[in-house]
């Protein structure tokens, strides 16, 4: 039974959780925060610990694992304890406005227990069907999951876990320094149990992360409604109404980092919405920002270190909603005559905030990622406006999705009625800004699309971030109804009715969004078999995950990534030459590999090349169709191999893993395959006679370097 199998994902999900929140939580105890808020930013403040040590040590060339990583966790509790000591036992954080009497805490016993009823109910309905249909080492079809698969692995073999090159032997052979955010990979590769990181990756990705994103949309829900105790509480049932995140991009797409960083997202709103309370009501509102500020900043980091996309989304949303708020603040302030003195400070900090946005945008790394080509044009204008609304592809069924838009446009309409009411305008200028970025990178509009490039004009990955203000705004709209009803029904104003409701809602929400997407993003889990798969049968794969058997500890294996080759790493002590499904330009001497390896009994240039980087073994398999591209055009070289000379080390299929003996000298040790030896090309030492199959921005000199990879 799948579900059974899943058992065997328990010892990675206990290490996932104390990686996740011991290390975060005890610095923000020992800094005099809430138990409370201490466990809910604690994998944010873990995220920023692995982050930062990662840069350390790679610059003092100090490996990364567990037992370093320790030693610097140890550190910084150190110097939060004593940081803690100066607050001479005061709290850092007070919510005066739960003091208040004219702000009383409505918030009963039954009210929580309605919170957590919302958020367990909507975890199991996002968590049982995944658990029910695929076991946790079933293989993610799709190509993102072979880089973070490889990625966790680079994390171990070479511990090093920096932002500015952990990644960096994962394009080829050639290895340049790259900037990718290391936070995913670090968590997996320091909870996996020995090689095999497949079990963790997906712990965290279909578990973990569903599980940080509904407490983080209860936390919000608790934070913006402290009045509405019902609508808090359906703010991650209301969430149900759009798979596009977490399930979409957890499991059709695999995009683990961020999502990774996506599930923080609402934690992160909540604790910028508490901080920001805290310092307008306190007396000492300068004493208490510096406090606060720093705590709020590392967990920003943090989640940066998981993915920086969400950075550039609090402050896409934030600039706006900030800017007017605080131009409301300053007619308000000129209407009722208030102190001159600091209605000018605020006006110049409006200012001053209008500077940093066109800073901002005027930074050249976000003036590059805005640079990105755009192809999309005016075509099927209504189908686009529907996605934008309902947070998913139209797809075919036109008049059933124009029915689903109109119900959820005036269930937001509603809400953002009832927002302004409960004084959280911001949350409609928060929903309008970011529906104008999401139009941005459905049709050529200008400084919008601009903009969408940030986020690689991936239209889901800014649905996902909609799904939190368009699911806070459907909850206002559904406590708003339910108290119209009970205000006619008795019997709907009992704590039971409201429970029954919450519950009910989520089913229903979570059944309706099944009916209007057909086929589901659950038809897309298990590891897919077939012709135009990574894997034909099952033997093919079960080669792949015992590959370690047949070859030395570490060694690379040559191969066309389509073939399964790819996915050896995750299971085993092995290395794979090409990490991903993409060919660097800039990798002189893998390109050559993939062109030319074919002609390995006529030109020597490939056993030189092969004998430089210690590469002994070749996985071969049949030529084929993968995700629509012939990977025969693209890796000519990997196919039509004559074999005779090679050892036959295992087959099964049709695919083969062979040693190759057919070089006239000996080949030296794969320990050739290390930093150091593939920080630069063999072919770019040779003067002359550079092989004529190579790509023309090879074969002339002129190198291309593609931005770094986020």
């Amino acid at each position: 039974m799948i579900l059974s199998a899943w058992l065997e994902a328990i010892p990675a999900l206990g290490l996932l959780v104390v990686f996740l929140v011991i290390p975060g939580l005890v610095n923000l105890l020992f800094l005099r925060m809430p138990v409370r808020w201490s466990v809910i930013l604690a994998p944010s403040l873990s995220m920023a610990i692995f982050g930062v040590s990662g840069l350390v040590y790679r610059e003092f060339g100090v490996a990364w694992n567990l037992a370093s990583v320790t030693v610097f966790t140890v550190g910084t509790w150190i110097v939060s304890w004593r940081l803690g000591a100066a607050l001479k036992g005061k709290c850092l954080l007070v919510d005066e406005r739960a003091k208040s009497p004219r702000h009383p805490d409505r918030w009963s016993r039954s009210s929580y227990l309605l919170l957590i009823a919302g958020a367990l109910v909507a975890f199991l309905v996002l968590v049982v069907p995944v658990l029910l249909l695929s076991d946790p080492e079933a293989i993610n079809r799709n190509l993102d999951p072979m880089y973070h698969y490889n990625g966790a692995r680079a994390v171990q073999v070479g511990e090093n876990a920096s932002m500015l090159g952990g990644m960096a032997g994962l394009y080829g052979i050639l290895i340049r320094s790259i900037t990718y955010p290391p936070a995913w990979a670090s968590i997996v590769a320091l909870s996996s149990i020995g090689p095999d990181v497949v079990i963790a990756s997906h712990t965290l990705a279909y578990v973990v992360i569903p599980l940080l994103w509904v407490l983080g949309l209860a936390v919000l829900g608790r934070v913006l409604f402290p009045r509405q105790p019902t609508a808090a509480a359906l703010v991650a049932p209301a969430s149900l109404m759009f798979p596009v995140f977490p399930g979409y991009l957890t499991i059709s797409t695999g995009f683990w980092p961020n999502s990774l960083a996506l599930s923080q997202l609402p934690v992160i709103l909540a604790f910028g919405v508490v901080t920001i309370r805290a310092i307008r009501l306190s007396d000492r509102r300068i004493a208490l920002g510096i406090r606060l500020a720093p705590v709020f900043l590392t967990a920003l980091m943090g989640v940066s270190f998981a993915h920086p996309s969400v950075l550039y989304t609090l402050l896409w949303i934030g600039i706006p909603s900030a800017f007017l708020w605080g131009v409301g603040a300053v007619f308000r302030r000129v209407r009722h005559g208030a102190d001159r003195k600091v209605t000018r400070l605020m006006a110049a900090g409006l200012a001053f905030s209008l500077v940093v946005a066109l800073l901002f945008f005027l930074q050249p790394r976000v003036q590059q990622y805005m640079s990105r080509p755009f192809v999309r044009d005016f075509t099927d204008v209504p189908r686009r406006l529907i996605t934008s609304m309902i947070l998913s592809s139209a797809g075919t069924n036109l008049v059933l999705n124009v029915g689903l838009a109109l119900v959820i446009l005036l269930a937001l309409a509603w809400g953002g009625v009832r927002a302004i009411r409960v004084r959280q305008g911001w949350l409609v200028v928060a929903w309008t800004a970011q529906w104008l970025v999401i139009l941005g990178s459905l049709l050529p509009l200008g400084f919008l699309t601009r903009v969408a490039g940030i986020w690689y004009h991936d239209t889901y990955r800014l649905l996902a971030v909609q799904a939190v203000f368009s699911s806070l705004l459907i909850a206002l709209a559904m406590q708003h109804l339910f108290e119209l009803l009970g205000n006619h029904l008795a019997v709907l104003r009992k704590p039971a009715a409201w429970g029954a409701y919450i519950v009910g809602a989520a089913v229903v929400i979570f059944a309706g969004s099944l009916v209007f997407r057909i086929p589901t993003i659950y038809s897309e889990l298990g590891t897919a078999f077939g012709k135009t798969q990574a894997f034909q049968s099952q033997e093919e794969l079960d080669l792949i995950m015992s590959l370690d058997d047949y070859v030395p500890p570490g060694a690379p294996i040559l191969g066309d990534p389509a073939s399964g080759i790819v996915y050896a790493p995750a299971f085993g002590d092995v290395a794979s030459v090409w990490s991903q499904i993409n060919i660097r330009d800039l990798d002189t001497d893998g390109n050559y590999l993939a062109r030319s390896f074919n002609q390995i009994h006529t030109s020597e240039r490939v056993c030189e090349v092969l004998n430089n980087y210690g590469i002994q073994y070749f996985y071969e398999d049949d030529p084929m169709t993968f995700k629509g591209k012939d990977r025969k055009e693209i890796m000519p070289g990997m196919y039509d191999v004559d074999t005779s000379g090679f050892t036959l080390l295992a087959e099964a299929g049709n695919a083969k893993l062979w040693q190759i003996t057919s070089c006239a000298y000996g080949l030296p040790s794969f320990s050739r395959w290390n930093t150091t030896n593939r920080s630069s090309s063999y072919l770019a030492t040779l003067t002359g006679n550079i092989p004529d199959n190579l790509p023309l921005q090879i074969r002339d000199g002129s190198h291309v370097v593609g931005p770094d990879i986020y």
